[in-house]
């Protein structure tokens, strides 16, 4: 017969050893997924709820960045044709046309500005038509503005002569200056404008009427300003008169308007003007590049603007 041999089950060597819980095994730093599924009640909540903040906060920020704003710009007829009005357009501003008595850009119905280039801004010197169009603009009941676009400084213009035109259309007709270099940095503007348009139009209600000057005396100012101005631009020479009349005023005035729509500290804003040439040369830069001029608090002043 056959011979059964029985097979008896193995004994486990383990039933006499001190069985050792997986986390004991691991390094002291190290972390388990059973870590991930304990007892978190506690923190769980406070997690979530930086979580929550943190993405509201980011989304405020992006909100700023991406803001379109509802804004309709008039142009006169005589815009219709220029690069401005595209560039306007394509920072998602509505663009109508109208037959403006003077002026070349309305904003909101109470901004008026009169857009010229700096050869423009010479001629109508020399030839005294600015006094006239901007004694139009402050007697049409809204904000004056006069933007220059200084692209042609260096190109057949005095340099010396257009800062001297500025210092007379600022200091002696009384309406503020903003200078740009291109229509696509003066789309920018106008967008700026328009998004702050209320502390835009409180800066430049308080300019002009603190700088109201007696009609006869403005008029010998234009009158010299005229022969000042012609000869730089004929003769190139300078003028000592208007060049120190723009490098002691001229400058403060862009400071002070800057000063007025950020609520940013006078030093500080010169500091911005002198570096970044003007206000639209300031707001050309971004975030990044302005946190190396400015505190947190002040970064976050401007920021509003952007």
């Amino acid at each position: 017969p056959t011979e059964v041999v029985e097979i008896k089950p193995r004994q486990s060597s383990t039933k006499n050893k001190t069985i050792i819980d997986a986390k004991d095994k691991r390094p002291r730093n190290q972390t388990g997924l059973d870590d991930f599924f304990g007892n978190q009640s506690d923190k769980v909540p406070q997690t979530r709820e930086q979580e929550i903040d943190s993405i509201n906060a980011a989304n405020e920020i992006i909100d700023t960045l991406t803001e379109n704003i509802s804004a309709t710009i008039t142009l006169d007829y005589r815009e219709a044709s220029s690069t401005l009005s595209a560039y306007i357009s394509s920072l998602g501003m509505t663009v109508q046309y109208e037959n403006l008595t003077t002026g070349d850009i309305l904003i909101h119905g109470d901004i008026l500005i009169e857009r010229k280039t700096s050869r423009d801004l010479l001629t109508s010197i020399i030839d005294q038509r600015l006094f006239k169009q901007c004694q139009r603009m402050k007697n049409a009941e809204l904000q004056p503005l006069l933007l220059i676009e200084l692209g042609e400084i260096g190109n057949s213009v005095h340099p010396n002569a257009v800062l001297g035109a500025l210092a007379h259309v600022t200091l002696d007709l009384g309406v503020p200056i903003l200078t740009t270099k291109d229509s696509m940095e003066s789309a920018h503007l106008v967008y700026l404008i328009a998004k702050q348009s209320g502390q835009f139009s409180k800066a430049i209600r308080e300019f002009v009427k603190y700088t109201e000057i007696d009609e006869s005396e403005v008029i010998k100012c234009c009158e010299a300003a005229s022969i000042e101005i012609s000869n730089m631009v004929n003769n190139n020479k300078d003028s000592e008169y208007l060049l120190q009349k723009w490098n002691d005023f001229g400058l403060s005035n862009q400071i002070e308007l800057l000063s007025s729509i950020t609520n940013i500290e006078y030093n500080i804003c010169a500091k911005l003007i002198n570096k970044y040439q003007s206000i639209a040369g300031l707001f050309k830069q971004d975030l990044d590049e302005l946190a190396n001029d400015l505190t947190t608090e002040d970064l976050a002043k401007i920021a509003t603007l952007f």
